[in-house]
């Protein structure tokens, strides 16, 4: 049993680690997306109707990467749940499994992590309609 244990706690510290690594590559695509488009918007005076569909098309993109990517951090959290759980019906003392990022993710629902939901819409839709103003008025 104890060797269940340790292996489930190695599997916890490997999903702790791969959803910091997440969080930070969610970050890299969120500010490769404002690069991309304000370094697209800014190149020159005129804003075409081509530099427009690329800016489009990179902003849905990278809107989707996201997305992804925070799908694959709720199955790693539902993982962790089940593994704190496995603890808790042993009654074992795992203080350092106490997690409170992943206590408000139960009950939760995978799919509210996928790419068009209230947590990637802020910075994706403003960006859109940037482009879409910096496309008409230009």
């Amino acid at each position: 049993m104890k060797t269940l244990e340790n292996r489930l706690i190695k599997e916890y510290e490997l999903l702790i680690n791969l959803i910091n690594r997440i969080g930070t590559t969610i970050i890299i695509v969120k500010g490769w997306t404002v690069t991309l488009v304000v370094a697209i918007c800014f190149s020159k005076i005129s804003f075409s109707f081509t530099e427009f569909v690329i800016s489009v098309v990179a902003i849905v993109l990278f809107w989707y990467i996201e997305g992804y990517y925070r799908g694959r951090t709720a199955k790693f959290k539902i993982r962790m749940r089940e593994i704190e759980e496995h603890f808790a019906k042993q009654k074992t003392d795992h203080k350092e499994l106490a997690s409170p990022a992943i206590e408000a993710c139960i009950g939760e629902n995978p799919k509210k992590y996928e790419a068009f939901n209230h947590y990637t819409y802020p910075v994706y839709l403003v960006l859109l309609v940037c482009i879409i103003g910096f496309y008409i008025f230009s």
